[in-house]
């Protein structure tokens, strides 16, 4: 993977999309325990709000980038999705 990812997009992007994919995962592993599992969001939620903070940082990194301008509008909409959940779950 990092080898198409560093032929793609860079050395230094290819570290950023590395490191998104690993704060997008950590988020959802924390929403689906919420969700199948029935545990309280609150345990997660400081943890999860921070992600997201860390998972914004990364993205406006990558979005100065020219190389990544579509893959980070893609990245973007599935950044929603994830929001949109754990804001369901909160509201719960």
């Amino acid at each position: 993977m990092w080898k198409v990812l560093t032929k793609w997009y860079g050395a230094e992007n290819a570290a950023l999309l590395i490191d998104i994919n690993d704060s997008y995962y950590k988020i959802l592993r924390y929403i689906l325990m919420t969700e199948k599992k029935g545990e309280d969001i609150g345990k997660y939620d400081r943890l999860i709000n921070k992600e997201i903070s860390e998972f914004h940082k990364l993205m406006s990194t990558l979005g100065e980038s020219k190389q990544c301008v579509a893959i980070a509008k893609e990245i973007e909409d599935i950044e929603i999705e994830l929001e949109e959940r754990f804001n369901k779950l909160e509201k719960k």
